[in-house]
């Protein structure tokens, strides 16, 4: 790569956005003559001269990428130039797709991936490791400096590498003063979260001595919590004594909750097994009425290579569950189910694992609640379009015939194009079925209540599972809102040091402060700064700024005509007053 000697350059650096941008013009056309995006990468410093006239130089751009040359012909001269960002660009660019699988065991075990399947590796992982992979993935070394946390479920790294390392750190982005940035510092890609109060600030500076053009200060309210609701991880198997002095119950027993089921069906050839089915159910309890269903089906070549081939997901909705002092009242009834289906299928050219064709299916019933129709609507993957449309529609009728006899009627449509030959597809009726059975419709009353005082008077708590919960209600002035957030790999220690984070930043004052002026190399963003000298226009009474931490800095750097050096910066603080 030439050696690059730009006349001006300006580089944008936030902290909201992963990479710094930069834009750089040099004062002729080799960098475009001679361009090749896979080995050019450039690095921008700038600084002031000392007393002695010595250089004091920073870098404020390492190794950059460049995305675009640019070359511009006058007629008295031709010069080119290149815009990019810094190798953060990598993390946005960069595409990572690994699938981490929770079991209860500790032993990591990889599969062996092809072509039309996600790798995936099963044990136990913590956010940070996965974090690491995916940044190895784009070439960069991570420096994790947040909270972690063990991931307590099945975990997806599919994706741009940024955005998988957004989904791992979402908890600690929730609140403003201790927000968790990335950005990159020294060519190490950092995820670092902010502190307050900052203590010991990076920078030290009074007013005095920066040659500005303009200070500007800004401060205003936070927003305020009214109920906040933090919700983690699930806890099963058993349904607890008195979780709250509020709570009703039946003989001292939680009597609302979940319990997950797991089982794995394996079928075998010739001595060889060819194929695993696993199944994790989860239950609303105690009426054990099945509210999700993840059905997965693997096969295994004789190599021993295991590949997911399908994987089915069951979301049922019911009715809510009614209770009193006797015990449960109702016995809900089934409104509505999605199923999903996910697989590679034949008929699709770049062969991806995705969601291929979706049921929806509703259910209703009389005023006894004996059950009157079902209606299935089956949609399919258009793969030109990429959305599921309408395929076949499936209406159900039952109803009493006659004395412990019931008939059912099925009416199966399929869509069509519609005569115009324009608009939506339209239904068309293919056949019309009817059958008479004996007894009576599903559903109505009567039937049997699972949980009464009788039926758990001297028996140990009922088998179930709950979502560990934390909610504070923070203020009561009429502008608070309420605040919810869950993420199910958190732990109980987790979502208490969440809520002191919350608690924290209640009632203070966001500052703002914006700076332009000559150009101090040293200014770099993720550092703290803090600000001395601030007195009122009677030039006595001081203004107390907090620690600021830096978010913006741009940078401008201009030799030609007029020679020019600036910067702009941003940064935010936080006080009570």
């Amino acid at each position: 790569m030439p050696e690059i000697n730009p006349t001006r350059f300006s580089i944008d650096s936030v902290l909201e956005l992963p990479a710094d941008h930069f834009d750089a013009q040099i004062p002729d056309s080799t960098i475009f003559r001679t361009a090749n995006p896979v080995a050019d990468r450039v690095t921008l410093q700038a600084g002031l001269l000392s007393g002695t006239g010595g250089q004091m130089l920073v870098q404020q751009l390492t190794r950059g990428i460049i995305d675009e040359y640019e070359l511009i012909i006058t007629p008295t001269n031709i010069q080119a130039s290149i815009h990019g960002r810094d190798p953060m660009a990598f993390t946005l660019d960069y595409f990572y797709k690994k699938r981490y699988v929770r079991v209860p065991g500790t032993t990591t075990i990889e599969s062996v991936a092809t072509a039309a399947t996600i790798p995936s590796v099963s044990g136990q992982f913590q956010a940070s490791q996965i974090a690491q992979e995916a940044v190895a993935f784009a070439g960069l070394t991570l420096s994790w400096e947040v909270r972690d946390y063990v991931m307590q479920e099945t975990f997806d790294a599919v994706g741009r590498v940024i955005d998988i390392l957004r989904r791992l750190i979402r908890p600690w982005t929730l609140v403003e003063p201790f927000k968790a940035e990335i950005f990159m510092s020294g060519g190490v890609v950092v995820v670092r979260q902010r502190t307050w109060p900052i203590t010991a600030p990076d920078l030290t500076l009074q007013l005095a001595d920066m040659k500005r053009e303009r200070l500007t200060v800004r401060k205003r309210k936070t927003k305020k919590i009214g109920l906040l609701t933090l919700r983690g991880q699930r806890i099963a198997d058993a349904l607890s004594n008195k979780p709250k002095a509020s709570s009703s119950g039946i003989n001292d027993l939680f009597i609302e909750g979940s319990q997950t089921e797991e089982d794995t069906a394996e079928t075998f050839a010739e001595g060889r097994l060819i194929s695993i089915v696993h199944r994790i159910s989860r239950y609303s309890m105690p009426q054990h009425n099945l509210q999700e269903e993840t059905k997965e089906t693997f096969a295994i070549d004789e190599l021993g290579s295991v590949t997911l081939t399908i994987r089915e997901t069951t979301t049922n909705v019911w009715q809510v569950l009614v209770f009193d002092t006797s015990g449960q009242t109702n016995q809900p009834s089934q409104i509505s189910s999605l199923v999903t289906r996910e697989r590679v299928d034949a008929s699709d050219p770049d062969a991806l694992f995705r969601t291929w064709d979706e049921d929806t299916i509703g259910y209703t019933y009389d005023g006894t609640t004996f059950q009157t129709g079902e209606t299935r609507l089956g949609k399919i993957l258009n793969l030109d379009s990429g959305v599921l449309e309408p395929k076949a529609l499936i209406v159900k009728t039952m109803r009493p015939k006659g004395n412990l006899l019931v008939e059912y009627i099925t009416e199966n449509y399929i869509y069509v194009p519609p005569a115009s030959g324009t608009g939506p597809n339209v239904t068309q009726l293919v056949n019309r079925d009817t059958q008479t059975q004996g007894g009576h419709r599903p559903g109505g009353p009567g039937r049997k209540s699972p949980l009464t005082r009788s039926t758990t008077a001297g028996q140990p708590a009922i088998g179930g599972a709950r979502q560990l919960e934390v909610s504070v209600q923070l203020s009561t002035d009429p502008d608070a809102q309420d605040f919810e957030f869950s993420d199910t790999n958190l732990t109980l220690d987790d979502l208490n040091y969440l809520l002191t984070l919350f608690q924290a930043a209640q009632g203070l004052f966001e500052y703002e402060v914006q700076f332009e002026g000559v150009g101090m190399p040293w200014i770099i963003r993720g550092l703290t700064l803090a600000l001395a000298g601030i007195v009122a226009e009677d030039g006595v009474t001081p203004i107390p700024l907090p620690t600021l931490l830096i978010t913006e800095v741009r940078t401008e750097y201009q030799e030609e005509n007029n020679f020019r050096y600036t910067s702009l910066m941003r940064a935010f603080g936080y006080l009570g007053t």
